[in-house]
């Protein structure tokens, strides 16, 4: 994916939101690989239509126990104009121990209806995953064994974010 930056690099504002989430996420990948936890934060979207994102902040092995505490405070916090546009998170921990490392986790699902903006993950492959909120249209995807996996419109997601 190319994303082309609004202005320079430095001040990190993109075009779409779509840039601003893969390029959140793939920037907590080499510290989620090296500290082996989650890290996350939040994309805004400023007066202008542009989008940016916030410093990430660190959760667990396997979750971001402080995630609504960080939301709501930066609902606080928010200049005039701007507004929450979606999330972005890192899953350290590969399968097996973590089956649904390389999807969305019913946390990760709970969080995007919850601030009712699209969420962005890095998987432990290297992979950036978008999931909508929106009904859940959960579809069984068989490999070695069949678990739930993500919503449909992940699918389409993949292609874009990653290729």
């Amino acid at each position: 994916m190319r994303c082309d930056l609004v202005v320079p690099p430095n001040n990190g504002t993109y075009k779409t939101l779509n840039c601003a989430g893969y390029t959140a996420a793939r920037s907590i990948f080499p510290q989620t690989k090296a500290k082996t936890i989650e890290f996350g934060g939040f994309i805004d979207k400023g007066p202008n239509g542009t989008y940016s994102y916030t410093p990430p902040f660190p959760g667990s092995r396997t979750s971001l126990p402080n995630f609504y505490d960080q939301y709501n405070k930066l609902l606080q916090s928010l200049p005039t104009g701007y507004s929450i546009a979606g999330w972005y998170h890192s899953h350290p921990v590969p399968p097996p121990t973590y089956p649904s490392a390389e999807a969305f986790s019913g946390q990760d699902l709970s969080a995007s209806h919850y601030i009712n903006a699209p969420g962005f993950v890095v998987t432990p492959t290297g992979k950036v995953l978008r999931l909508d909120p929106g009904p859940l249209r959960l579809r069984l995807e068989c490999r070695q064994t069949c678990v739930r996996a993500a919503v449909e419109s992940l699918t389409d997601h993949r292609k874009g974010l990653n290729g």
